[in-house]
C-alpha cells in the first residue's frame, strides 16, 4: 500500500511515512485538550485547601513563586512529567492520584 493511502484508498492523516494509515485515521478518545492540566490544578488546590494553606504559603512549601502556583491551580501551566513527580513527592502524594479526576471532588 502506498504511503499516504489507507486500505480503502482514502487519504491518510499520518505525519510520518512509517505510520500505519489505519492507526492514524482511527478514532481517538474524546478528551479535551488541557484536561489533565486542569485536573492536576484542581486536585492540588483541593490538597492545599484541606490543609488550610494560602497559595503563597503552599508555593513556599513547593519552592515556586505564588503566581506560578496560581497558574498551575487554574490549569494554565503546561507541566512536565518531572514537575508533576516533583510536586507529588514534595507533598507525599502519588502523581497518578493528583492526575485522577476523582481526587479533588
Amino acid at each position: 500500500m502506498p504511503v499516504g493511502e489507507a486500505d480503502s484508498g482514502e487519504t491518510c492523516s499520518a505525519t510520518h511515512k512509517s505510520v500505519d494509515c489505519s492507526v492514524a485515521n482511527s478514532e481517538r478518545p474524546a478528551c479535551m485538550e488541557g484536561e489533565l492540566q486542569r485536573t492536576f490544578g484542581r486536585n492540588l488546590r483541593a490538597y492545599r485547601k484541606e490543609r488550610g494553606l494560602s497559595q503563597e504559603a503552599f508555593a513556599d512549601v513547593l519552592g515556586v513563586h505564588r503566581t506560578y502556583m496560581g497558574g498551575v491551580e487554574r490549569g494554565e501551566r503546561n507541566l512536565t512529567l518531572k514537575s508533576v513527580e516533583r510536586i507529588a513527592s514534595l507533598i507525599e502524594q502519588e502523581p497518578l492520584t493528583l492526575l485522577s479526576p476523582e481526587y479533588g471532588k
